[in-house]
């Protein structure tokens, strides 16, 4: 299919302009997305290339890996990321109001605790399922 349009995924975890020039090159990419855990300074950096569009992901920080290296999620949930299309399926994703603060677990494993001081880093809950609270 010479004449698809073709987008980097995520999931490639394309993170270097190298990285970018080598599936453009082999792939014939038109577009790339963008990890969530590059910084600006980074994606300034890459944008200067223009070796393709590109496209930040910018949601999906309830783990502590890289896009398309998903262990940890596989692990956790039991399925994986790149099998069912989701790095914290929402019937895994709590946030508990605690003493301690607000917990977001993920198969309850805990992964973060805000205070009421901080931000949780989601300005809405993105996903169709999270239970707050067990609701």
């Amino acid at each position: 299919y010479p004449d698809l349009r073709l987008h980097l995924s995520v999931q490639a975890s394309a993170t270097n302009w190298r990285a970018l020039r080598l599936y453009r090159e082999l792939f014939n990419i038109r577009r790339a997305v963008l990890p969530r855990v590059l910084s600006l300074t980074q994606i300034a950096r890459l944008a200067e290339h223009d070796v393709v569009p590109l496209e930040v992901f910018g949601f999906g920080s309830l783990c502590i890996m890289v896009e398309g290296r998903c262990l940890l999620s596989s692990y956790a949930c039991g399925r994986s990321p790149n099998n069912y299309g989701a790095c914290s399926p929402a019937e895994s994703v709590e946030w508990i109001p605690t003493p301690q603060g607000l917990e977001t677990r993920v198969a309850g494993i805990l992964i973060d605790r805000f205070t009421a001081a901080e931000s949780a880093g989601y300005p809405t809950l993105c996903k169709g399922r999270f239970r707050v609270a067990n609701q």
